[in-house]
């Protein structure tokens, strides 16, 4: 995979993704994630609706899409990964969400979009996002 070839070990324990998107309409969740990712050597725009989120999608090489569940608008963070899917097949996405309803989490299941429950640990999110466990 040249993306993970690309990338920098950071911890020697994960190869992180070098450009990440972050779409989170709470200020202190995106900004968390941005920062952590950023530590670690990742490239991080944020975006806090679908719509940014699309325009920074043109304009920037994004490999990974971290998308929480409610976002403003009609469409939410499942909707708009779906569409990444369909749209740009080589942007992998992660959705994060603090909902536990079961229908919902039957939902994302059904989907196949990997999902991340909220309280989201550091080490969780690492994790999730290795290019050597994908």
């Amino acid at each position: 995979n040249a993306v993970a070839a690309s990338a920098q070990r950071n911890d020697g324990a994960h190869l992180l993704p070098r450009h990440v998107l972050v779409v989170d309409d709470e200020i202190d969740s995106r900004l968390a994630v941005a920062t952590l990712l950023a530590s670690y050597g990742c490239e991080v725009s944020t975006a806090h609706d679908p719509e940014h989120a699309e325009t920074l999608l043109r304009d920037h090489p994004i490999e990974v899409a971290i998308v929480d569940f409610r976002l403003p608008g009609e469409r939410t963070g499942l909707d708009f990964l779906i569409a990444l899917r369909e749209h740009a097949p080589d942007v992998r996405g992660l959705l994060v969400t603090g909902d536990t309803a079961p229908d919902r989490i039957a939902s994302i299941k059904a989907s196949g979009v990997p999902c991340l429950f909220k309280p989201v640990r550091a080490q969780q999110l690492l994790a999730a996002l290795d290019w050597q466990a994908s």
